[in-house]
């Protein structure tokens, strides 16, 4: 078969090449429609990014909820104010001494303040670092103790009151692992 016979042969539609002698797709209403929506979604996501660049949100910002008021004319029991203050210790080693680290946090309170470093029986106390919403502090239980009593003090607008925990010590230390906490009063 020569080249003029293969040529007749083929398809007219496949055979099309543009000016450069390069061969061209034939035409395809599904695909050239499948590009129309494409195109169109392309251009629909490119004023939506814009859109959100405007409002100087890189994406869909929900507000915060404002912050919350504690009613300081409650007794501020300590299990009143457990709701607001959530703490968290763990063992750790700190230049071959078993000690537990101790976070306490205040969120989203607007008149619930922490007010100083706490105080602690049945254990050394050591490195506290105090905000108005945060406060971090290391005791190192004194020998022989299963309990640490802490006692941290705060205020609620003009009232003041002390949170009160006990740390159960007694488990095995172990890097880490979670001290459990309860409250003092319960």
């Amino acid at each position: 078969m020569d080249n003029q016979t293969r040529a007749t042969n083929v398809s007219p539609s496949i055979a099309t090449v543009d000016p450069a002698g390069q061969p061209v797709s034939p035409p395809n209403p599904r695909r050239d429609r499948v590009r129309r929506h494409m195109n169109s979604l392309l251009g629909k996501a490119a004023a939506a990014g814009i859109a959100l660049q405007a409002t100087g949100c890189p994406s869909v910002c929900d507000p915060l909820p404002p912050p919350q008021t504690v009613d300081c004319g409650s007794d501020l029991t300590d299990e009143f104010l457990s709701a607001y203050i959530f703490p968290y210790a763990r063992w750790a080693s700190t230049g071959g001494a078993t000690v537990v680290l101790v976070d306490v946090n205040l969120y989203q309170v607007t008149n619930l303040k922490i007010t100083g470093a706490p105080t602690v029986e049945g254990g050394t106390l050591s490195g506290s670092t105090v905000t108005d919403s945060f406060l971090t502090f290391t005791i190192t239980p004194d020998a022989g103790v299963t309990s640490v009593a802490v006692s941290i003090p705060v205020s609620c607008d003009e009232k003041t009151a002390a949170f009160d925990l006990v740390l159960d010590v007694s488990g095995t230390p172990e890097p880490d692992a979670r001290v459990p906490i309860t409250l003092a009063n319960k």
